[in-house]
């Protein structure tokens, strides 16, 4: 017989589980706090890995898309994801990130429309990155080798600059050439920051994100041939038309020579942390953040028993987001009456402009057993028929009203 358990500090605080200070084993909800050290215990390389060691969540990603999890049936919208703490306001910012870039990732499963906002029906998840510490100098090096010439290097340095401020760079760059012909993936990571306490009374803390995941020519997958022309059948799948896998082409990757799908993400944040007083405490939480995805390439292919041709798609997708955040709190933590009361008061505003270019088309077919993969057609009318998705942008703001708390003593 097996047995275990899952261990959890019960008195660490998360942002996630409550705006008003309070330690998991007070918050009234299902909290799980991944941590670093998990991360490197168990070799959970990327965000997607470590959330799929979270009992009840899983976390998928596909090309260039955005991250998608799933909590207690319900997906996408319906699971906020936050980053630092601020809620993010389009899934163009989720990233598989690489995990090394984080002190902890925290989730918090159940309703969260109170903390994060409409649509948090599933839940809500948490990136928590590494800061710079005060007083303290460390350095860590991670580097890492696999079959497929799967790798990753990374580095963490933590440097004090005095007794009043510290620098923290954090690095790393992994990939893989995967199994498929030419199908190499590579994602990079580059976080700067800078931690100030001028006084014991305030803190400052200014950082620059940068996450870049190029997934470059992107298989998706093998196109079922007629059997008559297949040189290595297989049984694994078959149509009532009589086409079937060919294990011969199971390694063949139909993408175009320059076929690209990419995404990046660029952060700049800053926090103001002001105690003031033994009672209150006053913090300004303000990020700017650019994202960008980008496709051109094919992703279905049709095989036509006619012309023994393989017909792709072509598939081209701009979209850009611009948004920035500013959120103010005001947090006390009182004895009243021989009762211990916290109050959160909270406003929050946020703008957003997101681009979205859209183009759809056939290609130019081709012969699976001589394949001539050729290049990206050209952004035309005959290529690529019917009107662009035309750009979207939009404003929302809104604040918070967290109610005190008040235990029974």
């Amino acid at each position: 017989m097996v047995t275990g358990g899952r261990e959890v500090a019960l008195d660490g605080k998360t942002a996630t589980g409550s705006r008003l200070g309070l330690a998991i084993s007070e918050t009234p909800a299902t909290v799980d706090v991944l941590t670093q050290e998990r991360f490197l215990e168990r070799g959970l390389r990327t965000s997607n890995e470590a959330l799929n060691s979270a009992p009840g969540v899983l976390a998928v990603d596909t090309g260039g898309g955005p991250g998608t999890y799933s909590m207690r049936g319900f997906s996408g919208g319906s699971v906020s994801v936050n980053y630092d703490g601020v809620h993010q306001p389009s899934t163009m910012v989720t990233r598989n990130f690489d995990t090394f870039a984080f002190d902890r990732i925290e989730v918090i499963k159940g309703p969260a429309s109170v903390l994060f906002g409409e649509g948090a029906l599933g839940g809500a998840v948490n990136f928590v990155p590494k800061k710079p510490i005060l007083g303290e100098r460390q350095v860590q090096a991670l580097g890492q080798y696999g079959s497929r010439e799967t790798f990753r290097a990374a580095a963490d340095v933590n440097m004090p600059l005095g007794e009043k401020a510290a620098a923290r760079g954090v690095f790393s760059y992994a990939g893989s050439d995967g199994y498929i012909d030419d199908a190499q993936s590579r994602t990079t990571t580059a976080n700067l920051g800078l931690t100030l306490k001028p006084t014991d009374d305030l803190k400052l803390f200014f950082a620059a994100e940068l996450f870049n995941n190029d997934n470059g020519r992107t298989y998706w997958g093998t196109p079922l041939v007629a059997a008559a022309v297949a040189r290595a059948p297989t049984g694994v799948a078959s149509t009532p038309a009589g086409l079937v896998i060919d294990r011969a082409l199971s390694r063949t990757n139909f993408q175009y020579l320059d076929g690209e799908v990419r995404s990046d993400s660029h952060w700049l944040r800053s926090v103001v942390e002001w105690q003031i007083n033994a009672d209150w405490k006053f913090t300004n939480d303000l990020s700017y953040n650019k994202s960008d995805r980008l496709w051109d390439d094919a992703e279905s292919y049709t095989y036509v028993a006619a012309t023994r041709r393989v017909n792709r798609s072509a598939t081209y997708i701009r979209n850009m987001l611009k948004f920035w955040n500013d959120r103010a709190s005001l947090f006390s933590d009182l004895d009243i009456g021989g009762h211990r009361n916290r109050l959160t008061i909270g406003a929050e505003h946020t703008e957003n402009d997101h681009l979205s270019l859209r183009r759809f088309g056939p290609a130019t077919p081709v012969d699976p057993y001589a394949l001539v993969r050729g290049t990206f057609p050209a952004i035309t009318p005959a290529n690529f028929p019917g009107p662009a998705t035309l750009p979207t942008s939009g404003r929302t703001s809104g604040s918070t009203l967290c109610s005190p708390r008040t235990p029974s003593t």
